[in-house]
């Protein structure tokens, strides 16, 4: 009498749909949901390479086409650039909200923080406006394949 039970038992659980299964690309979205729901902020940029040459006497690097700005990243890139900004937004109420963001960089063995600032928005004397102290940089307009800005 008692295994009959409990063979129903997993008889049923057995016959249970099963669970579904999420894509990559459904957990993703998922994961940044719920960190956007807490207020966090993450973000990156990675690139690297390595110059060689052809032969002993050659001196390895970027091959120049004439002037300071005429080496190309396409295919001729010898340095490694990684930055990697973390973030945190907390809510006030009545609209108010401040939050902290860093951004550490290395690039080619030199470490830095290419941003490090904090912020406030959704002040009664400035409900559209976001105050904001610290070291941040914009995207500004650039030859972005000559890493250089105007």
């Amino acid at each position: 009498w008692i295994l009959l039970p409990l063979a129903w038992h997993i008889q049923a659980r057995a016959d249970a749909a099963p669970a579904p299964q999420l894509s990559a690309e459904q957990l993703s979205g998922a994961v940044k949901k719920a960190l956007d729901e807490m207020g966090f902020q993450f973000d990156g940029y990675l690139r690297s390479g390595f110059y060689a040459s052809a032969g002993d006497n050659l001196p390895k690097g970027q091959y120049q086409l004439g002037g300071d700005l005429q080496h190309y990243r396409l295919g001729n890139e010898g340095d490694t650039y990684i930055e990697f900004g973390v973030g945190k937004k907390w809510t006030l109420g009545n609209g108010v909200s401040w939050g902290a963001y860093v951004m550490p960089t290395l690039y080619n063995g030199k470490t830095s923080a290419s941003q490090v600032y904090g912020y406030i928005s959704g002040l009664a004397f400035a409900p559209n406006l976001t105050l904001w102290a610290g070291q941040r940089y914009h995207r500004i307009q650039d030859i972005h394949i000559l890493d250089n800005w105007l």
